[in-house]
């Protein structure tokens, strides 16, 4: 089955000495074929009738330099169906196939490249580098051809269009920088926005408290003052029997009657049987409220129904009640609780700062 090749396509450059690696590589690998075919001339064969074609007009022009560019351009699915015949280059030559590069690589694998360490010498890269730019001027003067432009033309527009590109990149770069430092300093903005707010709900805080503290402490002077000014009143004026209904009223405070809990809910009592006898007390009966004289309840009738939910909110009244009186009589409690021991307190503060203080046991 006949093979074919897909176009193989070099890029043309721009008239500088630049070059790709690839470029320079493929290059060297074609000047240094040249380079051994001239320092070692092969014997020539004998030519034959059969082998030797008649030559054509197009193999008389031999280009100045070794081009390997197919002539068709073929897709992958197809470079395998193609004549070899199409596979030919302008050099002469076949160009390789996807198969034969994988064969090569694969018989190749392992072994050491021919060309590994191998060195060059100065005159040798000058006459490759002289090729490349050879074969790239050419390839630039084909180009300008098909332009329409001079060289001096070409090189003034590649270096505008170098200098707008450097003009968009550093545009570009500064702009992404811009943005950066914006977005920064919103986050900075932000950040210390939120802590100027926690900053001044603070100290708003610290002074509502001092505020409170300084209005405490004046109000405590105040009572101080005052308690002083009356005791000291008392003690001038006061009789024994003074003295003594002081010392009850002070008693009474200290040790207030505490009231007592209410009692608990008298619950009414409904049956559906007759009473006990040990209860003097008669029970109502749902068959004698019941007009229809049915069981009562519920799902009696509508008066039965209505008069159980009668009971029933009678009921949760009452617990409601109870639960009530008890939190009120407990929180009572608590506030004279707390009264004896404010009271206590007070007293105790007068008679720490009527007593002077101990004075410390000096031991030599």
């Amino acid at each position: 089955m006949p093979r074919k090749r897909k176009e193989t396509s070099y890029k043309e450059s721009d008239g500088s000495d630049y070059q790709t690696e690839s470029d320079v590589t493929a290059d060297e690998d074609d000047e240094d074929s040249l380079t051994d075919e001239s320092d070692q001339k092969p014997p020539a064969k004998k030519k034959s009738k059969a082998s030797s074609p008649k030559k054509t007009s197009s193999a008389k022009k031999t280009p100045s330099v070794k081009r390997n560019t197919p002539i068709y351009d073929v897709d992958d699915d197809e470079e395998d169906l193609l004549p070899t015949e199409f596979r030919k280059t302008v050099a002469g030559g076949y160009a390789h196939t996807n198969k034969s590069k994988l064969k090569i690589s694969q018989a190749n694998k392992g072994n050491v490249p021919w060309n590994k360490g191998k060195e060059r010498s100065a005159l040798q890269r000058a006459k490759i580098a002289a090729g490349v730019r050879a074969r790239n001027r050419e390839a630039l003067l084909k180009k300008l051809a098909v332009l329409g432009l001079t060289e001096e033309e070409y090189e003034t527009k590649q270096k505008k269009v170098s200098n707008l590109r450097d003009r968009l990149w550093k545009l570009k770069k500064q702009n992404k920088e811009k943005a950066e430092r914006f977005t920064e300093h919103l986050r900075k903005l932000e950040k210390g926005e939120a802590a100027q707010k926690e900053e001044d709900r603070l100290k708003q805080q610290s002074q509502q408290q001092a505020i409170l503290q300084e209005e405490q402490q004046q109000q405590q002077d105040v009572e101080v003052e005052e308690e002083e000014v009356e005791e000291s009143n008392e003690e001038e004026n006061a009789d024994d029997e003074d003295s003594a209904n002081e010392k009850e009223d002070r008693d009474d405070r200290l040790h207030p009657v505490l009231a007592v809990f209410t009692p608990d809910i008298q619950w009414t009592p409904h049956t559906f049987d007759p009473a006990p006898k040990h209860l003097k007390q008669r029970l109502v009966r749902y068959n004698e409220i019941c007009p229809n004289k049915g069981p009562g309840g519920l799902i009696c009738c509508s008066v039965c129904a209505a008069t159980y939910s009668k009971y029933m909110s009678s009921t949760l009244k009452s617990m409601t009640v109870q639960r009530t009186s008890k939190l009120a009589a407990e929180s009572e409690e608590l506030l004279d609780m707390l009264t004896v021991a404010k009271s206590r307190l007070v007293e105790s503060v007068k008679g720490a700062r009527k007593k002077p203080p101990p004075v410390p046991s000096m031991t030599i």
